[in-house]
């Protein structure tokens, strides 16, 4: 039993409770995406699923991740270089839709697109030739993407 009046034993007790707290816990912000409260323990396969969507000026992009490993991306541009309407239609929206699979391995995220589609009738779209590779890192309703120094957030749409 430790006699709590004794000072040097106190000392040593309240010492060694601040280093185990301090440094053996590491930090006690909620931002660590592996952090099972921050992810809700799911795996970042897990957290992917679903759609991510982001918009800038007249343009806007989609992406649609499925448990299967089918991915789907649509671009969205506004032709009169205004705000984009995702609901709008040919010829004051294009759409460009590209399917295909993903494989995700670690935090690298690998897309090859094998059809495309476009809303334009006087343009023939083929899906891009080489695989889109990225890493990625979702925190909370953020998915970050980073590609040869360009990084791009999506927030996630809940269902």
């Amino acid at each position: 039993m430790i006699n709590a009046r004794n000072p040097v034993v106190l000392h040593v007790l309240v010492a060694t409770l601040a280093v185990l707290f301090g440094t053996g816990c590491g930090g006690l912000k909620r931002d660590n995406p592996v952090d099972p409260l921050v992810t809700g323990g799911a795996s970042l396969k897990k957290q992917l699923i679903g759609t991510w969507t982001r918009q800038s000026g007249a343009q806007a992009q989609d992406f649609v991740f499925t448990i299967g490993r089918g991915v789907q991306r649509v671009d969205y541009t506004d032709v009169s270089g205004g705000s984009v309407n995702r609901l709008g239609s040919w010829p004051t929206t294009r759409v460009h839709t590209f399917q295909g699979i993903y494989e995700l391995v670690g935090d690298e995220l690998t897309m090859t697109f094998n059809d495309a589609n476009s809303n334009d009738p006087a343009e023939s779209l083929r899906p891009p030739a080489a695989s889109q590779v990225v890493n990625i890192t979702i925190r909370r309703n953020t998915l970050t993407t980073e590609e040869a120094g360009s990084i791009l957030q999506f927030v996630h749409l809940q269902p």
